[in-house]
């Protein structure tokens, strides 16, 4: 069978977030950030509900209605069906009195309006009903089936909802504890120091990792900033900046004329300078997609303020809108964004943010008139940073940053 939480979140896809955005009138970022709660915090309640007659048949109508083919008027606010609202149906089924609360948990953990919150748990609730409902149509797959099934994927559901959404709803007898720890019993000492030997063997394990992270890693310096490059995926690798930064450049600007005649104006030796002439190029037209895994263009003017995924600093807004008009001026080229973050906070939530961030750069270009298709993403989290996480925050502006590259 195929995995239903993992095909939950591929349906519910960037291009299903941009709509809802589009719909609310909120930012992808956030968006996505309330989508990325809702799907395992209504999954890991319906495992804890279990084969009720109210969440069955909602399934069942929206399986036989065939929503599932009806996802983009879903995400466009249109989720009653035979004057049934499918979504409030199946989230009341689900949730019971527990909505509300629900509601203002998703909320406050995108930034968004509980309206809006509320209003996303109905879109998200009608696609999962019209997936399920299509197994169940389709496939024959009964409600047992489908719990079962949930049943087997519910580490990963419970790992993806957060804290204060696990701990409202109760899922911790179904799910488990997952701050559960476990403890020994003590162990007979023969002296009140035994303490000091574990405390030895601690900091003799955390310099073993430390000497292990650095033979697994190069540097690499360019351009007077270092970044590390993994061996083993040059897809990964942090890209090697185009250009110095803003502060030692010599600020010069010039004009760059695209293809259709438009004319951009770019600092000379900037990320648009030197993706346009690579696009014009042999070593671009004769490249292969493994030739290109290492030619990554570090947007150089383009800065995220801390802890955002979709408010950038002051001046970033012109880079981008010049690099809507390369892509418009290049409609066959088709680019992989890299989204970066500074090392403050922890390895999840830096690598969650960059992924968000890579995923903003998306969808500006799309509101700007840029195929979708023709952008994927991903997040590399603070694994390149350069900069501690004590820097000021004018040095680790640097590595909250943009990248992208061409792919064939």
């Amino acid at each position: 069978m195929v995995n239903i939480y993992d095909t939950l979140k591929n349906l519910i896809g960037p291009d299903l977030v941009s709509k809802a955005a589009t719909t609310l009138g909120e930012s992808n970022a956030k968006v996505s950030t309330a989508v990325s709660a809702i799907i395992p915090s209504l999954l890991g309640k319906l495992i804890k509900e279990g084969n009720t007659s109210g969440i069955r048949e909602t399934i069942e109508m929206a399986g036989k209605n065939d929503l599932v083919n009806d996802l983009n008027g879903i995400f466009g606010g249109n989720c009653i069906y035979n004057n049934i609202n499918v979504g409030d149906k199946l989230a009341g089924a689900i949730l019971g009195n527990k909505t509300s609360e629900f509601n203002s948990a998703v909320a406050a953990k995108a930034g968004i309006p509980t309206a809006s919150a509320g209003k996303l748990t109905h879109m998200v609730s009608t696609a999962i009903a019209a997936f399920l409902g299509n197994r169940m149509a389709k496939h024959n797959d009964s409600m047992a089936d489908i719990l079962a099934e949930l049943d087997n994927e519910k580490a990963a559901i419970a790992r993806d909802i957060p804290a204060n959404i696990y701990s409202l709803l109760g899922l911790s007898p179904v799910l488990g504890n997952r701050n559960t720890t476990v403890t020994n019993e003590p162990v007979a000492r023969k002296s009140g120091n035994g303490w000091i030997w574990w405390v030895i063997i601690l900091l003799l394990l955390l310099l073993c990792w430390f000497w292990w992270r650095s033979c697994h890693r190069n540097k690499v310096v360019d351009n007077n900033r270092t970044a590390y490059v993994e061996h083993v995926d040059t897809v990964r690798a942090r890209p090697v900046a185009t250009v110095d930064d803003n502060t030692t450049r010599n600020g010069v600007r010039t004009e760059v004329t695209l293809p259709d005649g438009r004319k951009i104006n770019v600092y000379k030796g900037g990320a648009e300078d030197k993706l346009v002439t690579y696009l014009n190029s042999d070593s671009y037209k004769n490249a292969n997609d493994n030739d290109l895994k290492s030619k990554w263009f570090e947007f150089d003017n383009i800065e995220f303020q801390f802890d955002s995924a979709d408010e950038l600093t002051a001046g970033s807004k012109q880079q981008l809108d010049n690099l809507v008009q390369v892509l418009k001026a290049y409609p066959d080229v088709k680019i992989r964004i890299g989204g970066y973050a500074d090392k403050v906070g922890s390895d999840p939530a830096n690598m969650k943010i960059s992924k968000e961030r890579a995923e903003y750069i998306k969808s500006y270009f799309e509101s700007n008139g840029v195929n979708g298709n023709r952008v994927d993403t991903r997040g590399f989290g603070e694994e390149y940073a350069q900069y501690p996480a004590d820097a000021p925050d004018s040095l680790r502006a640097h590595d909250r940053n943009i990248a992208l590259r061409i792919v064939k």
